[in-house]
């Protein structure tokens, strides 16, 4: 029916398009399952556990709100990381990449946890293990000590 040349040409197209399907299917369950992970491995502690592991030297806390409402008030023990500027090519987000260690927990808030969320699988995606913290005002309720800073220039210098 086909010539023998024909044959191998179609019999290789079949098997390259197969492939490919086999390939983007892996990617995609991949995708899915890395997505699944950060959903599965979310995990939010009170202030006051947090506040436990931090003054143990064990975490690194984050505030992932922006300027306009860092300027009204950050936890004391805070390094400042707006969530707008996770970027890659961010000069920010390098100096504050800098300054973590994989090796200590980050616990990450915002106002009401969205962000902080965000915040989370974006540094998970980085090998970082990440959990969140509720909000500023529930750090502000127990307590904690809070402080205005000075201006934007210590953004990433701990509070």
């Amino acid at each position: 029916m086909f010539s023998n040349g024909r044959q191998k040409r179609i019999t290789l197209s079949v098997i390259l398009i197969f492939s490919v399907f086999i390939i983007i299917a892996a990617l995609n369950r991949q995708q899915k399952t890395d997505t699944f992970n950060s959903v599965d491995d979310r995990i939010s502690l009170l202030p006051i556990e947090a506040n436990k592991l931090i003054q143990e030297n064990n975490a690194f806390l984050v505030d992932v709100r922006e300027w306009d409402e860092v300027k009204l008030g950050i936890a004391v023990s805070a390094i400042w990381m707006p969530l707008s500027k996770m970027k890659d090519q961010d000069k920010m987000f390098s100096q504050f990449l800098s300054i973590l260690r994989l090796d200590r927990l980050v616990i990450v808030y915002c106002t009401d946890g969205k962000r902080a969320v965000e915040a989370q699988v974006e540094l998970q995606k980085r090998g970082f293990q990440v959990v969140t913290m509720g909000g500023y005002s529930d750090w502000q309720k127990v307590g904690f000590p809070t402080t205005i800073p000075k201006n934007q220039s210590s953004k990433t210098e701990k509070h």
